[in-house]
């Protein structure tokens, strides 16, 4: 299956955007964080991450140093980054991985 131009830019400007997003709302989160407030709950982060904002929460956790010190949301995170680096690897080259034939 070929991807056409017109889909690598869908992805790409997505990718920005939920890259954007992510990164904003974690933003939001290590404001809210150090005035005491309300913060945004953890399960909209790794939402975030999950549908492709995985680059931009590594950089915010890095840059902001929020949510760094938390182990069980780096190991989601880092999970998550790995997982969609390795789909992507396959998805741009298929050929990969080499499954012996039969399976």
């Amino acid at each position: 299956m070929r991807i056409s131009v017109v889909d690598m830019k869908i992805i790409f400007w997505y990718l920005i955007a939920i890259n954007m997003l992510t990164f904003f709302v974690m933003l939001i989160d290590k404001i809210q964080a150090s005035q005491h407030e309300r913060r945004v709950r953890e399960r909209t982060l790794y939402i975030l991450t999950f549908l492709g904002g995985s680059p931009a929460m590594l950089l915010s956790m890095h840059s902001l140093r929020h949510k760094s010190r938390k182990l069980s949301f780096q190991l989601v995170v880092w999970f998550l980054f790995l997982t969609q680096l390795a789909v992507m690897v396959l998805w741009v080259n298929p050929s990969f991985v080499h499954l012996p034939k039969g399976l």
